[in-house]
């Protein structure tokens, strides 16, 4: 007779998930934040999104699409827009 050995299935962690999750989610609420202080620094500035945009070197829908958080921005594009707003990148996070 063959014994059936039960194994639990294997589960593989997903983009962005680590064994350090607490860093993970500080990270996504700072994100969430930079959404926010994003538009506030455009508008204090007097800038619209395609102001913003043009001298950041991203489009416009971009812009919107970052303050509404329905896009993630990365480091790289956070960065750009600090500079177009004449801010540190750490006053957006």
């Amino acid at each position: 007779m063959v014994s059936a050995r039960v194994t639990s299935p294997v589960r593989w962690r997903t983009f962005g998930e680590s064994a350090y999750n607490g860093a993970g989610q500080a990270m996504r609420r700072r994100l969430s934040r930079a959404e926010k202080r994003l538009r506030q620094r455009r508008k204090a500035r007097g800038l619209s999104p395609e102001e913003l945009g043009r001298r950041a070197g991203i489009s416009r829908d971009a812009v919107g699409r970052l303050e509404r958080g329905e896009q993630k921005a990365t480091l790289t594009v956070l960065m750009k827009l600090a500079a177009a707003l004449a801010a540190n990148l750490a006053s957006l996070l």
